[in-house]
């Protein structure tokens, strides 16, 4: 009897288990930037040290070496890094050093897409803001280049 209850109780289990949707693979390099792409036709192949992503209507090609994650998602992200007019970005917890040329405004969001801070550079070079920031992921935009941040 026993095994009967237990078999009928897998099956139901079974029966109820819904399979996630996902509609996007996202790659996430070293550096902290995304791209995504969708699953319809997609083809990945590796060759020399190199991944080649191509689908229905796009192509992606990394090395493996920069490569630091796949994963798949509902929703596609594109966040680039701060890479433009040479804008380096760091964050230690409590100040947020930003390398870029002066008069860049930095902005930085929370997640729900709320300024969360406001600045614009006063000199060249780097230049430290004291912030008090949650835990959380933030974007970081300078003068129109987006990266995000994640405080631990």
């Amino acid at each position: 009897m026993k095994r009967v209850l237990f078999s009928i109780a897998v099956l139901l289990a079974c029966l109820s288990a819904q399979a996630q949707s996902f509609d996007y693979l996202t790659f996430r390099a070293a550096d902290g930037t995304e791209r995504s792409m969708s699953i319809d036709g997609l083809r990945i192949t590796f060759a020399d040290g190199q991944m080649l992503a191509v689908n229905n209507s796009e192509s992606f090609s990394t090395s493996l070496a920069g490569l630091s994650q796949m994963f798949f998602t509902e929703t596609p992200t594109a966040i680039k890094g701060v890479a433009a007019e040479a804008v380096h970005l760091s964050f230690d917890g409590a100040l947020l050093r930003v390398n870029a040329p002066q008069g860049r405004k930095v902005c930085i969001y929370g997640a729900d897409g709320r300024l969360v801070s406001q600045h614009v550079k006063q000199a060249d070079g780097m230049e430290q803001m004291p912030l008090t920031l949650l835990r959380g992921v933030y974007i970081v935009n300078v003068n129109g280049v987006t990266t995000k941040l994640t405080v631990r």
